[in-house]
């Protein structure tokens, strides 16, 4: 995890996903020097999945709000660069298969 900062873009995003008991360290120059974003998501575990599935498809938890741009995948290639603009405040793009 510690060397994953070397494949970061300047002022771009790491982010880990998962639960470790270990300890990770690195050197603050490799995240602040290039202006890198860290951040951290916890992995859920499959028994967890149905159980949301179950929320989302019976309306509890309303997914469309979170879905706020939606490209093609024939166009993925021509959007995606847009997608990662802080001013087009894409929170989910969706890429569509249909």
């Amino acid at each position: 995890m510690s060397s994953a900062f070397q494949f970061v873009a300047p002022t771009g995003t790491l982010v880990y996903v998962g639960i470790t008991q270990d300890e990770i360290s690195f050197k603050h120059p490799v995240l602040h020097r290039p202006e890198i974003n860290l951040l951290a998501s916890r992995n859920a575990l499959p028994k967890d999945f149905p159980y949301i599935i179950g929320l989302i498809e019976s309306g509890t938890i309303q997914t469309d709000p979170w879905i706020t741009h939606r490209t093609r995948f024939e166009e993925v290639v021509r959007d995606f660069d847009s997608f990662t603009r802080p001013e087009n405040r894409v929170l989910k793009a969706v890429i569509e298969l249909v």
